[in-house]
């Protein structure tokens, strides 16, 4: 999930903004290096505009993980995105779609109505209607999880997605999760999903360094048999077929 908050551009690109994008980490033999930073930003720079880049702060997802969402549309040729939290990936994704002409259609649900139609004016703007379209889903209390947590209101999501449809791929960056009392909101993704998910499907998850979002990992391979890998600031779970997607 992101917020609307400018930075200068020209800091942006020369990795000198008060915002760190990227960790140099280490997860299971993978090192997100300097000359694999500059790449994913290149990358990002074809196909996002000033005034996309300028809606990133430290919420987002950082251009490594924007990367690893595009290609995995391409490589293994996605046609059905469910996103729970819209940000900058939904129009990073959206305007990848229609650069390369592809067929793929998102659909993203978002819990803040006044920053949806935001991002719906964006994507408008962009003629990007036909690819992207959104749910506005606003959170309830999760009983299951207990504490603060809160999960999107699932009558409207039942009632909104269309039952016909299989989801190949799943982004989750939402809801927020950022501190302890609510780091568990997203967990209720997984158990609304895995029956409308195709039997070849990418489960990406933002944030999935933080303690919240390991211990809802953990959860998910006990309850669903789903084994993440964590790579940078997301982490990835292939079911079925895939080619391997990951920027290197």
């Amino acid at each position: 999930m992101i917020c609307v908050c400018a930075i200068n551009v020209w800091q942006f690109f020369t990795f000198k903004a008060t915002v760190t994008f990227f960790t140099i980490i280490e997860t299971k033999k993978m090192t997100i290096t300097r000359k694999l930073k500059m790449s994913c930003l290149q990358k990002v720079s074809e196909i996002l505009n000033e005034e996309d880049i300028n809606r990133i702060d430290h919420f987002s997802m950082s251009v490594y993980a924007l990367v690893f969402l595009g290609n995995d549309i391409i490589l293994n040729k996605k046609k059905n995105i469910l996103e729970f939290g819209s940000g900058i990936s939904t129009i990073y994704m959206g305007r990848l779609i229609e650069k390369y002409s592809l067929s793929t259609r998102i659909t993203t649900i978002e819990h803040n109505f006044s920053y949806l139609n935001n991002l719906k004016e964006v994507i408008s703007r962009s003629n990007l209607d036909d690819i992207v379209s959104f749910i506005h889903a606003p959170l309830c209390s999760d009983t299951e999880m207990g504490d603060d947590n809160k999960w999107y209101n699932k009558t409207i999501l039942s009632k909104c997605l269309d039952k016909r449809k299989k989801y190949d791929m799943i982004v989750i960056d939402g809801p927020p999760a950022y501190s302890k009392n609510i780091e568990l909101s997203r967990y209720g993704a997984i158990p609304f999903a895995i029956n409308i998910m195709s039997n070849d499907c990418s489960i990406f998850l933002h944030d999935a360094q933080r303690p919240g979002e390991q211990k809802i990992m953990a959860i998910w391979d006990k309850e669903f048999k789903l084994k993440f890998q964590l790579y940078n600031d997301i982490s990835v779970c292939r079911i079925g077929k895939f080619r391997n997607s990951h920027p290197n």
